[in-house]
Protein backbone atom coordinates (compact mmCIF):
# COMPACT_ATOMS: atom_id res chain seq x y z
CA UNK A 1 0.00 0.00 0.00
CA UNK A 2 2.61 2.32 0.80
CA UNK A 3 4.43 2.16 -2.47
CA UNK A 4 1.03 2.96 -4.25
CA UNK A 5 0.73 5.74 -2.55
CA UNK A 6 3.70 7.30 -3.20
CA UNK A 7 3.75 6.50 -6.47
CA UNK A 8 0.25 8.16 -6.64
CA UNK A 9 1.74 11.29 -4.74
CA UNK A 10 4.47 11.18 -7.79
CA UNK A 11 1.96 11.07 -10.43
CA UNK A 12 1.08 14.84 -11.57
CA UNK A 13 4.74 16.12 -10.48
CA UNK A 14 6.46 13.64 -12.50
CA UNK A 15 4.38 14.21 -15.00
CA UNK A 16 5.07 18.28 -14.88
CA UNK A 17 8.78 17.44 -14.80
CA UNK A 18 8.53 15.05 -17.65
CA UNK A 19 6.69 17.16 -19.80
CA UNK A 20 8.53 20.37 -18.94
CA UNK A 21 11.91 18.74 -19.89
CA UNK A 22 10.67 17.76 -23.14
CA UNK A 23 8.76 20.83 -24.06
CA UNK A 24 12.11 22.58 -22.75
CA UNK A 25 14.45 20.66 -25.58
CA UNK A 26 11.90 19.80 -28.23
CA UNK A 27 8.61 21.66 -28.29
CA UNK A 28 6.03 21.18 -30.63
CA UNK A 29 7.34 23.01 -33.95
CA UNK A 30 4.23 23.49 -35.14
CA UNK A 31 1.07 25.13 -34.55
CA UNK A 32 -1.88 22.32 -34.02
CA UNK A 33 -5.04 20.72 -32.17
CA UNK A 34 -3.63 17.74 -30.91
CA UNK A 35 -0.16 18.54 -28.82
CA UNK A 36 1.06 21.23 -27.06
CA UNK A 37 -0.04 24.13 -24.57
CA UNK A 38 -3.14 25.32 -26.19
CA UNK A 39 -5.01 27.94 -25.78
CA UNK A 40 -6.73 30.91 -27.75
CA UNK A 41 -2.89 33.05 -27.15
CA UNK A 42 -0.73 30.62 -27.43
CA UNK A 43 -2.15 29.36 -31.00
CA UNK A 44 -2.59 32.94 -32.39
CA UNK A 45 1.20 32.73 -34.36
CA UNK A 46 3.83 30.54 -34.42
CA UNK A 47 6.09 33.51 -32.03
CA UNK A 48 3.00 33.03 -29.91
CA UNK A 49 3.06 29.08 -29.87
CA UNK A 50 6.87 29.03 -29.64
CA UNK A 51 6.97 32.03 -26.54
CA UNK A 52 3.78 29.56 -24.65
CA UNK A 53 5.79 26.38 -24.65
CA UNK A 54 9.05 27.77 -23.60
CA UNK A 55 7.58 29.84 -20.70
CA UNK A 56 5.38 27.10 -19.94
CA UNK A 57 8.23 24.53 -19.70
CA UNK A 58 10.25 26.59 -17.28
CA UNK A 59 7.03 26.91 -14.98
CA UNK A 60 6.32 23.23 -14.92
CA UNK A 61 10.08 22.87 -14.14
CA UNK A 62 10.48 25.36 -11.54
CA UNK A 63 6.92 23.89 -10.00
CA UNK A 64 7.02 20.04 -10.86
CA UNK A 65 10.55 19.16 -8.95
CA UNK A 66 9.73 21.08 -5.70
CA UNK A 67 6.48 20.03 -5.39
CA UNK A 68 7.28 16.46 -6.43
CA UNK A 69 10.32 16.60 -3.55
CA UNK A 70 7.77 17.58 -0.87
CA UNK A 71 5.09 15.19 -2.02
CA UNK A 72 7.51 12.34 -1.62
CA UNK A 73 9.13 13.95 1.57
CA UNK A 74 5.45 14.00 3.08
CA UNK A 75 4.57 10.70 1.76
CA UNK A 76 7.73 9.06 3.31
CA UNK A 77 7.35 10.40 6.75
CA UNK A 78 3.50 9.95 7.17
CA UNK A 79 4.46 6.17 6.46
CA UNK A 80 5.18 6.04 10.62
CA UNK A 81 1.86 7.21 10.53
CA UNK A 82 -0.33 4.54 9.30
CA UNK A 83 -2.16 3.62 6.30
CA UNK A 84 -5.15 5.81 6.95
CA UNK A 85 -3.04 8.84 7.37
CA UNK A 86 -1.38 8.13 4.35
CA UNK A 87 -4.69 7.83 2.47
CA UNK A 88 -5.75 11.18 3.49
CA UNK A 89 -2.42 12.71 2.45
CA UNK A 90 -2.54 11.30 -0.81
CA UNK A 91 -5.59 12.43 -1.74
CA UNK A 92 -5.28 15.66 0.12
CA UNK A 93 -1.54 15.83 -1.64
CA UNK A 94 -3.36 14.93 -5.13
CA UNK A 95 -5.98 17.40 -5.23
CA UNK A 96 -3.34 20.11 -4.20
CA UNK A 97 -1.20 19.24 -6.95
CA UNK A 98 -3.91 19.40 -9.55
CA UNK A 99 -5.04 23.08 -8.54
CA UNK A 100 -1.22 23.65 -8.77
CA UNK A 101 -1.00 22.04 -12.19
CA UNK A 102 -3.73 24.28 -13.10
CA UNK A 103 -2.75 27.69 -11.42
CA UNK A 104 0.28 27.18 -13.67
CA UNK A 105 -1.31 27.89 -16.93
CA UNK A 106 -1.86 31.76 -15.75
CA UNK A 107 1.47 33.13 -15.63
CA UNK A 108 1.98 31.88 -19.36
CA UNK A 109 -1.29 33.57 -20.43
CA UNK A 110 -0.34 36.65 -18.28
CA UNK A 111 2.91 36.89 -20.14
CA UNK A 112 1.31 36.32 -23.55
CA UNK A 113 -1.07 38.42 -22.98
CA UNK A 114 2.49 40.96 -21.68
CA UNK A 115 4.00 40.36 -24.79
CA UNK A 116 1.86 40.16 -27.66
CA UNK A 117 -0.86 41.81 -28.98
CA UNK A 118 -4.44 40.96 -29.83
CA UNK A 119 -3.35 39.49 -33.61
CA UNK A 120 0.32 37.46 -32.11
CA UNK A 121 2.63 40.16 -32.93
CA UNK A 122 5.40 40.46 -30.38
CA UNK A 123 4.81 44.07 -29.06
Amino acid sequence: MTVFMLITLSLVPATMVVIGLVWRKRPPRKINWIYGYRTTWSMKSQETWDFAHRHFSRIWLNTGVPLWLASITAGLICTRCGDEVLEKLTAGATILQCVLLFLTLFPTEIALRRNFDESGKRK
